[in-house]
């Protein structure tokens, strides 16, 4: 591959092209997930909010994107990105997924 025009995100080589694009794809598939499981229960407006939340995947930076991927490496990570979840139209309302990515990484690196 090698063409920076084939990735959206710039990168060079072929694995970082299908890294992106497994990361956004995961990332798009959990707010798709969710939205649908807002739906199921009635909470419309969680519902929206995580849609918005897999629509605006692709505009994360490839670098906070890559950090968010890295933090998954033990089961605090993944508590705290279901306390996330769990708060999204509850306790914080993220605009973007960018703002919820940061989010996990501010509080899973201690607020950096």
């Amino acid at each position: 591959m090698g063409n920076d025009d084939a990735c959206p995100h710039g990168a060079a080589s072929e694995r970082d092209l299908w890294g992106w694009t497994m990361a956004d794809d995961l990332l798009k598939l959990q707010f798709q997930g969710a939205a649908e499981f807002a739906q199921s229960k009635g909470e419309l407006a969680r519902a929206q909010i995580f849609t918005r939340l897999a629509e605006t995947v692709d505009s994360i930076e490839p670098g906070i994107l890559d950090a968010y991927y890295d933090l998954f490496e033990d089961l605090p990570d993944q508590e705290t990105d279901q306390e996330l979840m769990s708060g999204v139209g509850r306790t914080w309302v993220p605009e973007t997924a960018s703002e919820y990515v940061k989010e996990f990484i501010s509080r899973r690196t201690g607020g950096a």
